[in-house]
Parts: structure tokens; sequence; C-alpha cells
């Protein structure tokens, strides 16, 4: 009776949207001047005109979820339907403790998720790059009330110096190794050395006889979270969420939504999971992979990112567009 509980609770998906173009947001964000070694990129702000294809994927591919949670600023695409009953418009001041805003980090709007009104405690988190490209099950992200997912060990690594990225993941595991020992690999040895990981688990073996852990394999796709898990990192860790959250640029001292992740993994909720799904970047993979990515079918789930290369911006619009109108063409009752 208790697992057929977990199994039927609601699935809600979470998603953040910034309308860089805005004039007003801009003027707001040119207020704060960034640190040095803050993170402002204009390419963590752009608007690629493809969210109404990502509202589009959740009708047709995941009919099933119970709520959107919407986030922004306060902007509003001009297309949504605001009224769509399964949609939830929650702004940055709904949710967000006020002494961190306004904030222009990623970081910030993800490490607060559970603050949200009415949030499920089982969740989906997508970044407005990751899109559903073909039919999703709950069971795709959840089993048995546990997320699912693949707990991969590796080891950090940067291959230049004005990556952001490593720096935050080496803070995550400075926190996971504070918070837990090598035993959750006993204890959970099922979970770590599953063939549902594939090659990956070699990973798994080759690390194991470290004293500490060394990193986690991400990625880049949509990821299901424990409303709990953030909740108790908040409670045994507040100073440094309090920190990050307080910086109104991504910092190369900060933690991410990653730390929920892994915090999964080694208190042992989650299970063995690997969501069919690839991760391509705008300007390094060439548009034709991209578009065959997105209409094949073989994916359900497709990260299109985008990061700072030298790129013909409207052109590669023009070709994403392309490449959603041929799976999604039709509007979503999201849509106006």
């Amino acid at each position: 009776m208790k697992t057929e509980k977990r199994k039927n609770q609601p699935i809600d998906f979470v998603i953040p949207w910034v309308d860089g173009g805005d004039e007003e947001w801009i003027k707001q964000k040119q207020k704060y001047s960034a640190q040095p070694e803050a993170d402002s990129s204009s390419s963590r702000y752009r608007d690629w005109e493809v969210l109404r294809y990502w509202f589009r994927g959740v009708e047709k591919f995941a009919p099933w979820v119970r709520t959107v949670h919407f986030i922004t600023c306060g902007q509003c695409p001009e297309w949504l339907n605001k009224e769509h009953k399964k949609l939830h418009f929650v702004t940055h001041q709904e949710y967000i403790p006020e002494e961190f805003l306004p904030t222009f980090s990623s970081h910030t709007i993800e490490l607060n998720l559970h603050r949200i009104k009415g949030l499920s405690e089982q969740f989906v988190y997508f970044n407005d790059d990751v899109f559903l490209t073909s039919r999703v099950s709950p069971s795709d992200f959840f089993k048995k009330g546990l997320p699912c997912d693949r707990a991969v060990m590796n080891a950090v690594a940067n291959t230049d110096i004005h990556n952001f990225m490593p720096h935050i993941l080496m803070n995550n595991m400075g926190i996971i190794n504070m918070h837990f020992g090598r035993e959750t690999l006993k204890r959970d040895w099922k979970k770590w050395y599953s063939l549902i990981y594939g090659r990956d688990m070699l990973k798994n073996i080759l690390l194991r006889p470290w004293n500490y852990y060394t990193g986690f394999s991400n990625y880049h796709l949509c990821t299901p979270f424990l409303k709990s898990t953030f909740a108790e990192v908040w409670r045994e860790e507040p100073e440094i969420l309090s920190q990050t959250c307080s910086r109104k640029f991504r910092s190369k001292s900060d933690v991410n939504q990653y730390l929920m992740r892994y915090w999964q993994f080694l208190s042992g909720r989650f299970v063995p999971g690997k969501l069919a799904g690839v991760y391509l970047t705008i300007g390094q993979d060439s548009a034709d992979k991209i578009c065959q990515a997105i209409v094949s079918g073989k994916y359900k789930a497709v990260c299109v990112n985008d990061d700072p290369f030298e790129i013909d911006f409207e052109l590669e619009k023009k070709n994403l567009v392309r490449a959603f109108e041929r799976i999604l063409p039709e509007k979503s009752g999201f849509e106006k």
C-alpha cells in the first residue's frame, strides 16, 4: 500500500526563463556591476525564441504532468496562456528570499526551488535549453517515490582557466566530502554498480579505491529531484548556500543545484535510471546534427546548449525553429 501511494504521487515540472532582450531587465542588470570573476556572459540570457516548443513538447510527450512551474523575474512571453490549468506562473519575488533579490544568477534561482508554493515532493527540473522530443512516462523520472538517475563517479577536470564550472563542481564536492564517507558505496552497492549505466559503471569501479569523492558525471538533461532534499541541504549548509545566493551573478565561489543531486546519491535516495537524451552545443555541433537529434525520435530529451562561440545567431535560430516545427507544429494549450 505504501509503495502504491508513493507511485501515485504527483510529479511537477519546473523551468526558469528570462528574456535577455527586455530593455527594462537590461537596465536593472546594468545597475549591478559584476565582479571580475563573475559570469555575466550574454549567452546566459539571449532568447532563441523556442520556448513555445518546450511547452508543446510537455503537452504532447508528458501529458501526465500535474503542474508546470514557470519561473521568471516577472517577464511573460506575449503568447503564453497564463490561464492554463496546469501552469503556475512564478516570479522570483514569490519564492526567493528578499535579501537575495534581485538576482541574475541561475544558482540563486535553482537553489531555492523548494520554496515554490505548491511544488510537489517529486519534481523534474529543466533548464530552458532542454526539450522533450519523444514520449516520456513518470517512470522515466521516478520509481517507488525516488528519482531515477545515473550515480556515476568522475574526476573534476579543467581545460580552460576561464571556465567557471570546474570551480563550482569542486565546491560541491567539498560539501559532499564533509558530509559523506565511502560507506554508502557498500550500503547501496546495487545502485552504484548497476548494468543500467553501461560502460559508465567502469568509472565507479575504477574510482572505488579513493578515500573521498572526486566528482560525478553530469548529463545536462532534465533532473528529477525530491523537494525534501533541498530543504535538508539548506538545514545542513545554510551559510554556503546563503553566500552563493547573495551574489548577483554566478561566481567561481558558488555551489549549484548539482549539489542537491549528489546529496540524493550519497543519501541513497535514488534508483538507477538512464533517460535517453543527448547534449549538443550550438556553434560546436553542426546545425544538421542538432536538427537530426531533435527530429529523429531517438532521444526523449535534447539539450541545445548556448555557449559564447562566434556564431551567426539569427541563422542558427532559424535552423533551430525549423527543426522544432517539424515535430511540434501545432499550438499547445499553453499558447493563446
